[in-house]
C-alpha cells in the first residue's frame, strides 16, 4: 500500500504509536525517503507546543518545544550524536566502532549532547518574528533531508547492519530525490531566497565534513547517519536566530 513506507518510516524514528508491527528489515526498504515528512510531524506539534505556551516565559515555552522534539523522536538522533562522539573520542581506531555501539555514553558524548540542545534552546530564545512558526516547521525537516542525503552521498561501514544498508538504498531512490527537491522549492518559497541560502550552505558544508570524516574512518555506522539529524537542526537553529530579526539572551 502507498502507506505502508510512511508509516514505517514514523515508527522507525518516533515514539507515535503508528497502527501495525514493528517495522523488519524488509518494511524498511523504501522508507528513507519519507524521513522529511516524519520531521514534518515533528515540526507541526512544536509549532503546536509554541501556540500553546505564549503565556509562558519564552525560556520556558522554548524549552518546552524542545523537549517535544526530543520526546517525539524518542531521542533517537540526540543518542546517536552522542554515540558518534563518543566513538569518536577512542584513543585507537580499533576501539571506536565499540564504543560507539556502547549504551553509556561518555563524558564527551553528554557535553557534545548537552551543547547541542543549549544551542538550539538559546537560538529559540533569540528567534522571534513572522517567521518564527515557519523554522520551527522545517528545522525537522531539514534535519532528517539530511540524513537522507548523507545516506546517499557517505560511505557505509563494512560492519553497518542490514539496517542500515537497506536505508542506503531506499535514499537512492528517485521518490528520494522527488521529495527532497519539493522540500527545497517549499523552503525557499517559505523562507525566501537569502535565508534559504544560508541554511544550505552550513548544511552543506557539515555534509561535506561528515562525508570526509567517513571516507577517513572506512564509512558510518547508522549513528552517524542520525547524528547529523541534530546537527542539521541546530546549525539551521542558529542560522535563523542571526539571520532574522533577533535577539540573544544571556
Amino acid at each position: 500500500m502507498i502507506l505502508d513506507a510512511p508509516r514505517a518510516a514514523t515508527r522507525f524514528l518516533t515514539r507515535i504509536p503508528v497502527p501495525g508491527q514493528d517495522s523488519t528489515v524488509e518494511d524498511l526498504r523504501n522508507v528513507a525517503p519519507w524521513f522529511p515528512l516524519v520531521g514534518l510531524i515533528i515540526g507541526c506539534a512544536c509549532v503546536a507546543v509554541d501556540r500553546a505556551t505564549q503565556a509562558l516565559p519564552p525560556e520556558v515555552a522554548n524549552a518546552l518545544i524542545l523537549g517535544t522534539g526530543v520526546v517525539i523522536s524518542g531521542a533517537l538522533h540526540l543518542d546517536a550524536l552522542m554515540d558518534s562522539v563518543d566513538g569518536l573520542s577512542a584513543e585507537k581506531r580499533s576501539e571506536r566502532l565499540e564504543l560507539t555501539r556502547t549504551s553509556v555514553h561518555t563524558g564527551m558524548g553528554l557535553l557534545v549532547g548537552f551543547t547541542s540542545l543549549l544551542l538550539s534552546w538559546q537560538s529559540l530564545n533569540a528567534l522571534e518574528g513572522s517567521l518564527r512558526s515557519s523554522v520551527l516547521l522545517l528545522t525537522p525537516v531539514i534535519g532528517r533531508s539530511c540524513i537522507v542525503l548523507l545516506y546517499r552521498l557517505a560511505p557505509i561501514h563494512m560492519t553497518a547492519g542490514s539496517v542500515t544498508q537497506s536505508l542506503r538504498r531506499s535514499a537512492a531512490s528517485s521518490t528520494s530525490v522527488m521529495i527532497l527537491t519539493l522540500i527545497a522549492g517549499a523552503t525557499t518559497f517559505v523562507l525566501g531566497p537569502a535565508l534559504t541560502s544560508l541554511i544550505t550552505i552550513s548544511c552543506g558544508l557539515c555534509l561535506a565534513a561528515m562525508i570526509r570524516l567517513a571516507h577517513h574512518y572506512g564509512g558510518f555506522t547508522g549513528d552517524h547517519f542520525g547524528a547529523v539529524g541534530i546537527v542539521g537542526e541546530t546549525l539551521m537553529l542558529i542560522v535563523a536566530a542571526v539571520a532574522l530579526p533577533s535577539r540573544w539572551v544571556m
